[in-house]
């Protein structure tokens, strides 16, 4: 527009003459670039050329409309508005619009707004849309009157069979939860937020309770929001949900020491009480924002509330607790918890678990604690194997395998990383990618490092080993007929093929002697495998 409005000034000094449709884009970029007073006079400067050649009337009279719209000269623009409205020339209703916007926008105004949305929808009939109405409300919710814009929708929703203008008393039909939270889901949806809060204070105002699940939903989209004001908004409404909670467990208390006549009420600001997903979006926000002190505060909360908890919030907490940089309470609340409330674990659960493990917390363990970590770390991987059913859907997740399986190494526990990585395999249906494959062959998790640094030759001549290995046993597919001359390596087949380059790897690092068996079957015990994996002894085809 600012380009436009520079070329119809440089047209004109020229003496150059524009044409009618020119005329009016020129004054729309002069009222949206230049002072607005000067396209306003230019556009009354036209009434008797272009407001009244038939083939201009409609377009000149919207261009007035919408510049006394957003100017505020509602007089001039009710005008206007009516001239249109008047006129025999053929035009959509909808030009009303901006007008409605602009009354809806003052409470001095509000009145005329809402009588022109009356107007509007009696002139388009049976051609109004969801998307009318919706904009329409949208304008009164955008300026706080939220009573008309209930008046609209319930209009909407009934087909304008029920009229609350001047009403005494609001139906039961409309005036409950389930109604509003048609609404309310509506609003949600379009990312109108604010909108949503204005219907959930009016529904407050009117006495009715709105459902939690509907709330829960607003604070979900304020938290995803990530903007601060919108987080603020979701903190108060959660808390007071939790503070309605916490109070009707006291009342509930309370009444057991009462006679069996005498009845507690709860009094607050008309809140629905919290229930788990209240509590679970407030621990993810405060998972992902770090803030180690709220996420306590709410646990405790959550203690009092007397609501049992699943793995999604067991597991906010102990990734928490991770992130404030207290790995070892960790093992701890898990074990704790998942007695206390029988919570069965997840995979998320797991990965937390194994990221707190001493070896993955720490810069180095002490070589006296050796002994002791590789026990702790069977002991984890036998409590995995108890859960594998969690995992049975799918394989495992390819991280957790990876902080499992780095694990035993850092510890040098090479029996219980073979039996780890072969468990893994056939238990858990883990392939392993390349990326992790290569970290096993050089030892390191970071191979981005390895490669800059002094490992980088080290890293190279893994990767020469492995597409050595899938080059013989291309070959030997070929040879054996699975494989045609000019087929590629299936995807699933080179999967299996870097599995057993990793699991040849792992077993060539165990030294082979009459203990070896030995040592096999102590760790398989330990690690809750005992029969589960093959032995030492049935290795992979090298």
């Amino acid at each position: 527009m600012s380009h436009i409005h520079t070329l119809a000034q440089d047209i004109e000094k020229a003496g150059v003459s524009l044409r009618d449709d020119q005329q009016l884009l020129a004054i729309e970029a002069s009222f949206i670039t230049g002072p607005k007073e000067n396209a306003i006079t230019a556009h009354k400067k036209l009434v008797t050329t272009l407001g009244t050649n038939p083939e201009t009337f409609v377009e000149f009279w919207q261009l007035g409309l919408r510049m006394y719209c957003l100017t505020g000269d509602i007089v001039r623009a009710e005008r206007v508005a009516n001239t249109l409205l008047e006129s025999p020339h053929e035009k959509d209703a909808r030009f009303l619009m901006s007008f409605i916007r602009t009354c809806a926008g003052s409470p001095a105004t509000v009145e005329k707004g809402f009588e022109l949305y009356q107007r509007l929808r009696s002139i388009l009939g049976d051609s109004i849309t969801i998307e009318d109405y919706d904009q329409i409300i949208s304008h009164f919710l955008a300026s706080g009157q939220t009573e008309y814009a209930f008046y609209i929708f319930v209009e909407m929703m009934t087909s304008n069979t029920i009229d609350l203008r001047g009403a005494y008393r609001v139906p039961p039909s409309v005036a409950n939860p389930f109604f509003y939270s048609k609404w309310l889901k509506r609003l949600i949806g379009a990312g109108d937020l604010q909108g949503a809060y204005n219907v959930l204070l009016h529904m407050k105002s009117k006495g009715i309770m709105p459902q939690a699940i509907v709330v829960n939903g607003l604070i979900g989209a304020w938290l995803r929001s990530h903007t601060a004001e919108n987080i603020e908004k979701a903190e108060a409404v959660a808390w007071s949900m939790i503070n309605a909670r916490m109070q009707f467990i006291s009342i509930r208390k309370d009444m057991k020491s009462l006679a069996a006549f005498v009845r507690l009420r709860q009094y607050g600001e008309g809140w629905p009480r919290a229930n788990l997903e209240t509590f679970s979006l407030l621990a993810e926000n405060y998972k992902e924002r770090g803030i180690h002190h709220k996420m306590e505060e709410l646990w405790t909360a959550f203690r009092i509330a007397e609501i049992a908890p699943n793995s999604f919030i067991l597991n906010q907490l102990l990734f928490s607790y991770l992130q404030d940089g207290q790995g070892k309470q960790v093992a701890a609340i898990s074990r704790d918890l998942t007695n206390q409330y029988q919570v069965a674990p997840d995979s998320w659960t797991f990965l937390a678990l194994w990221q707190a493990l001493p070896v993955n917390r720490l810069v180095q363990v002490p070589l006296g604690q050796f002994v002791e970590e590789i026990s702790k770390t069977r002991s984890l991987f036998a409590d995995m194997v108890r859960s594998a059913h969690i995992f049975a859907e799918g394989s495992i997740d390819t991280q957790l395998a990876r902080y499992i399986l780095h694990s035993f190494r850092k510890l040098d526990d090479r029996h219980g990383l073979l039996l780890a990585y072969r468990a893994l395999r056939q238990i858990f249906k883990f392939a392993p990618p390349e990326f992790i494959v290569l970290e096993m062959h050089v030892g390191a998790m970071d191979l981005e490092k390895i490669r800059k640094g002094r490992g980088g030759l080290r890293l190279m001549h893994a990767g020469k080993q492995m597409e050595s290995y899938l080059r013989q046993r291309y070959q030997a597919l070929l040879a054996s007929g699975q494989l045609q001359t000019g087929d590629h390596l299936p995807e699933e087949t080179k999967k299996e093929e870097l599995g057993d380059f990793l699991e040849a790897f792992l077993q060539n690092q165990i030294p082979r002697n009459e203990n070896t068996e030995k040592f096999l079957e102590r760790a398989a015990m330990e690690m809750g495998l005992h029969g589960e994996v093959p032995s030492f002894e049935k290795s992979p085809k090298t």
